[in-house]
């Protein structure tokens, strides 16, 4: 995904979805989402479940209607998640190449 910007008064700016800009390294360079971003944020997911609930922080519009919190099945899936796909973060991790963008460490 890149994000093209018309700025008022003219001129304009662009940059893909990690916020790096064309002149820049690896600037959408189209591999798409890779082990270490797929599994960090279902990780997160998880995290995020477990420390605030199933009620959703904003809501969706699912099925014909707003859904603001999530089922008893999904909630378990997030909790699930967390646990699993830290192992597998920390796994893409060391296999991942390094970049100046990579993340190196896994936050506590």
């Amino acid at each position: 995904m890149v994000v093209v910007m018309g700025l008022k008064g003219g001129g304009g700016t662009a940059f893909d979805a990690y916020g790096r800009r064309p002149w820049q390294d690896d600037y959408d360079d189209g591999k798409g989402v890779d082990a270490v971003e797929w599994n960090g944020l279902h990780a997160f997911q998880g995290e995020f479940a477990r420390r605030y609930g199933p009620r959703r922080r904003g809501s969706s519009y699912e099925a014909h209607q707003i859904v603001t919190e999530d089922s008893e099945d999904y909630h378990r899936y997030h909790l699930q998640s967390e646990g699993r796909c830290k192992a597998l973060l920390r796994a893409a991790m060391r296999e991942r190449p390094a970049n100046k963008y990579a993340l190196t460490k896994l936050p506590n």
